[in-house]
């Protein structure tokens, strides 16, 4: 899994770039013979270029001193803005947490960023690692990241990617245990490391978060449309687009998604979506279903209105009817016809048919299995979800119910075209890794 880069490494090695280390103190390394003028105790400095260090440290004369192993690393004071005790900085996080609705994803990204801006690194990732697995495309989250990585707030130990993007996409793409976050801030980094369009090596870049996004691995794909969307917008919009719904991994999709919130034509995208919603393939429509509720745009509400309800109303209505004979006949000597001529008399036997049995009305209703069954109700909670978060009503679980809802509030949302808006399923992609 990916680290924090611990606080001595951030004294004694020095990078290049906006996560540019503390100057090398080497110099100021003390013994362990060195008399302390204070208790060690877990603090927080903040130091003059806006950085901070934790850990074990004691105040000395002139500064504090560092433990690192079984020495000391001494800091001067002109170099430390402020110093706080660790568990102190730990209960203001707690009281400000404890005024935040959970669900509040806006302020819950601002107490993210109050986290990074004291020090508290470890903290604010686990905090939007949360805000990110609930809300994957959340605005406010993904910018904090973003600002506070570039301010040097989240010491992620990753490559310089200009120095060595294999590694750095390998560490990206190959680590089970980044979560949400990680990433996000991984391709945030990487788009500021090559910002020139004209740059050869972007050219590059490009080219391998493309075949990435192809790979037999998940990992590599899910990073790859991340870094895509975030490095080019714009570029690989058909690609992504193709992800969110066809890939097999619930990730790979989810990341293409965010990824395609900042497409340069959000309506397009967001056209490819409702026309997946017309496919035979009700796997292929619950994918898209995730994806409009992820990416949030209202106009998709009374689409997926029409949608829910054609879920309900695929079975109803007459259906077609005929009848059914189920019996028996059996044949049986019910009288004799007797001829009398001269000398000798015959009898004609009369033959009948005995039949006996029920004339049933029968009407098809329809073919379908526990899996389709199955299939049905997830794809009409995922049309529920898409609608719930859109609108923030829950007017219940039905389609009869939205129904009544967007009778009453449905004036309120844009009007879209009822002819599938042009759009049409997307094109399988390269790989055979799709339903």
């Amino acid at each position: 899994m990916l680290h924090l880069i611990p606080p001595l490494a951030l004294l004694l090695v020095p990078v290049s770039g906006p996560h540019a280390a503390v100057p090398a103190l080497q110099e100021a390394v003390r013994g362990l013979d060195t008399p302390a003028q204070g208790p060690t105790r877990s603090m927080i400095l903040e130091l003059e270029d806006g950085r901070f260090l934790r850990g074990r440290m004691r105040e000395v004369s002139g500064g504090y001193e560092l433990r690192s192993g079984k020495r000391w690393i001494f800091l001067p004071a002109p170099r430390v803005r402020d110093a706080r005790l660790e568990q102190e900085v730990l209960r203001d996080a707690k009281l400000l947490e404890r005024k935040i609705d959970r669900e509040d994803w806006v302020r819950r990204s601002a107490h993210g960023d109050w986290l990074f801006r004291h020090g508290l690194a470890v903290e604010g990732l686990r905090a939007f690692d949360e805000i990110l697995a609930a809300d994957p495309a959340q605005p406010a989250a993904l910018a904090v990241l973003a600002r506070c990585d570039e301010l040097g707030l989240i010491p992620l130990a990753l490559p310089d990617p200009t120095r060595d993007l294999d590694a750095f996409l390998e560490q990206m793409e190959r680590k089970p245990g980044a979560g949400p976050a990680s990433l996000v801030v991984g391709a945030s980094r990487l788009a500021r490391s090559y910002p020139d369009a004209e740059n050869g090596t972007r050219t590059e870049l490009e080219e391998r978060l493309r075949a990435d996004l192809v790979s037999s691995d998940s990992g590599r794909r899910g990073f790859a449309a991340l870094a895509l969307g975030i490095a080019f917008p714009g570029l690989a919009e058909r690609e992504l687009v193709r992800r969110s719904v066809l890939d097999v991994d619930d990730g790979v999709r989810r990341a293409a998604t965010v990824a395609l919130t900042r497409a340069e034509d959000p309506a397009a995208v967001e056209a490819s979506w409702l026309g997946a919603l017309a496919s035979k393939s009700p796997t292929l429509r619950t994918n898209a279903l995730e994806s409009l509720e992820l990416a949030g745009s209202p106009k998709a509400v009374a689409p997926l209105v029409r949608h829910l309800s054609s879920l309900s109303s695929s079975r109803s209505g007459r259906s077609p009817h005929s009848n059914i004979y189920v019996g028996s006949q059996r044949a049986y000597v019910s009288d004799f016809d007797v001829e009398v001529a001269t000398n000798s008399a015959i009898a004609d036997p009369v033959i009948n048919v005995l039949v006996e049995g029920s004339v049933l009305d029968a009407a098809v209703i329809g073919t379908h299995s526990t899996s389709a069954q199955r299939q049905l109700a997830r794809e009409r909670g995922a049309a529920c979800r898409a609608l719930q978060r859109l609108t923030g009503a829950d007017p219940g679980g039905t389609a009869r119910a939205w129904e009544r809802w967007w009778r009453e509030h449905g004036s309120e949302y844009p009007a879209t075209d009822e002819r599938n808006n042009g759009a049409g399923e997307p094109a399988s992609p390269r790989t055979g890794r799709d339903p």
